[in-house]
């Protein structure tokens, strides 16, 4: 019954409209740092759809934006189990982890978005600095170095470099 076809096809757009709309109305409170209202929608999003990746990046930024970095880091594995290749979801989740000290940690999913992101820097400066703070210096001046080679006046670079030499 094409009727009945039509009927289900729609009622199933509107429930992915619903979990985007949610998802991206939770992201937009996170602009406006109204924590609970975006924990709210995010949430909601989240339970409608558990396989929608965007929700759980955005409330592990949330998270990460509270402080609450085993929460973030959390959402995060989950946006990356959902899509591997979700590069702001690694940046977020190596923000996370080097701001919990897990510095090794931080280096690896530096890597990974580097390696999905490689004409951005800031994979490598990250990693770098992750590798500093876990006390690999020269793992850290190597991508310091690198990020010279490919834009040589790179100023954090430089000054990052400089200070894993001391």
């Amino acid at each position: 019954d094409v009727t009945r076809s039509q009927s289900v096809t729609c009622g199933i757009f509107a429930a992915d409209l619903q979990v985007w709309s949610l998802a991206r109305r939770g992201a937009h409170r996170l602009g406006e740092r109204d924590f609970a209202g975006a924990a709210a929608d995010l949430n909601k999003s989240i339970g409608l759809n558990a396989k929608f990746d965007y929700a759980w990046l955005s409330r592990g930024e949330m998270y990460s934006q509270q402080q609450q970095y085993d929460q973030a880091i959390k959402d995060l594995t989950e946006a990356i189990k959902i899509d591997n290749a979700y590069t702001r979801a690694y940046y977020l989740r190596g923000l996370a982890e080097f701001n919990k000290g897990l510095y090794a940690a931080a280096a690896r999913d530096f890597s990974e978005y580097h390696k999905l992101n490689p004409s951005d820097l800031a994979g490598l400066r990250l990693r770098g600095n992750s590798y500093v703070y876990a006390k690999q210096y020269n793992e850290g001046i190597a991508d310091f170095s690198e990020a010279l080679r490919i834009t040589p006046r790179d100023q954090f670079a430089l000054a990052l470099r400089a200070r894993a030499y001391y």
